[in-house]
């Protein structure tokens, strides 16, 4: 008998990213997952938070050169907030805010 030999799935995404939708838009969280997932980044859920205005990205110490990244290619200014532990699986949280309805179209 041959043994099957399993297949190893490689992961598509290398980050991945649970947005936190404060805009009271589920549009605009929906433009936010699809321009990630375009940049290489996993969505791993969308969840509708209380409103804020400014947007923010939360990471571990150990991720922060790649929150920087993220940071770069998302439209205009987040805050960003070093994390003692996230959600397992989760790389980064971004908190959207009313901030992005306007940038991201």
């Amino acid at each position: 008998k041959k043994k099957r030999q399993k297949k190893t799935v490689k992961a598509r995404y290398k980050y991945w990213v649970r947005i936190k939708n404060a805009t009271g838009s589920s549009a605009t969280a929906k433009r936010v997952a699809s321009f990630l997932r375009k940049n290489g980044y996993g969505v791993v859920s969308i969840k509708s938070v209380s409103h804020r205005s400014k947007t923010e990205i939360r990471y571990l110490n150990r991720n922060s050169r790649q929150a920087l990244q993220l940071a770069i290619k998302l439209p205009g200014n987040q805050d960003m907030r070093k994390m003692n532990k996230l959600v397992k699986g989760v790389d980064f949280e971004l908190v959207i805010g009313s901030d992005m309805v306007r940038s991201i179209r």
